[in-house]
């Protein structure tokens, strides 16, 4: 809806699954989930501004617990210049309607939030910038602020997506994924050239590290080999990880392109697991704009 402030948008979900939302005569209602999203695309000055404020009712006869949350995150973005920035803050409290149990994570209420700005300068054909993302991580819940498998600030090639993407939205249980962008410190440089109109090249360097003091839930989704699942979590708190990638970009038309990339990342674990060997990976593709 157009206002004299900008864009007001209001969003009713109603996701459905064979697990969560089995709603029927007996339970009506006491078994689904209503999502409540109003957000805003408005402008100060030359910044663009995008708040979204959503409300999230999970009421789950299965689970034998109700969960509310709220969410709230804005966004920000724009050019100074030959400078030019984006930012993103996001917060997300937690209430689930069961009596905290000591030592029990999964009655735990908790809080996360989430932070990254990426600031850059063009100068003609050469694009030059850096980036810092940060994830909270709640000990007591054992959960995590996750950036999820589409983060890939600077073009990153092997942490935004293979080794610290889980695809988990921005809360996520680092029992639940070996790796994850789960409770992370990430920090990188980037730059992007031009060579043609035509061809263009683009490299990133970055630094991640894991914060997930008292990781020790051994929850496992298939229910099997729990003390695996836990020792998974345990390894990633202070672990170092490497990241140098690079790749191209060729439009053949105005709306086809090919492109690809190489990437290397190392990881250090936090403790005495064994780290793995230096991850590499290459692609190439061609893909079409409509």
């Amino acid at each position: 809806m157009p206002t004299q402030i900008g864009a007001v948008i209001g969003i009713l979900e109603r996701p459905n699954s064979t697990t969560g939302e089995q709603g029927s005569k007996a339970i009506g209602e006491n078994n689904d989930t209503d999502i409540y999203h109003i957000a805003m695309v408005t402008k100060l000055g030359d910044v663009n501004v995008k708040p979204i404020l959503s409300y999230i009712n999970a009421n789950n006869n299965n689970w034998a617990t109700d969960v509310q949350q709220i969410l709230g995150q804005i966004s920000i973005d724009g050019k100074m210049g030959a400078l030019g920035y984006e930012a993103d803050f996001s917060y997300r409290d937690v209430d689930r309607t069961i009596p905290a149990v000591a030592g029990n994570a999964n009655t735990q209420d908790y809080e996360l939030f989430g932070a990254y700005a990426n600031i850059w300068y063009q100068m003609q054909a050469l694009k030059i910038g850096g980036f810092i993302a940060y994830g909270s991580w709640d000990e007591d819940a054992q959960q995590g602020y996750d950036f999820g498998d589409d983060f890939a600030p600077g073009k990153l090639l092997i942490m935004g997506d293979d080794l610290l993407g889980e695809g988990l939205g921005n809360v996520g249980n680092q029992t639940g994924a070996d790796g994850g962008m789960v409770g992370t410190t990430l920090f990188g440089i980037y730059g992007e050239y031009a060579v043609t109109d035509k061809l263009t090249l683009h490299a990133v360097a970055a630094y991640a590290t894991p914060d997930r003091d008292k990781a020790t839930n051994a929850v496992d989704l298939l229910n099997v080999n729990a003390a695996l699942r836990a020792n998974n979590a345990k390894k990633w708190d202070d672990a170092d990880i490497f990241e140098i990638s690079g790749g191209f970009a060729y439009k053949i038309t105005p709306s086809l392109t090919y492109d690809g990339g190489i990437g290397m990342a190392d990881v250090n674990f936090g403790d005495n697991s064994v780290d793995p060997d230096t991850i590499v990976e290459a692609f190439h593709r061609l893909s079409f704009a409509f």
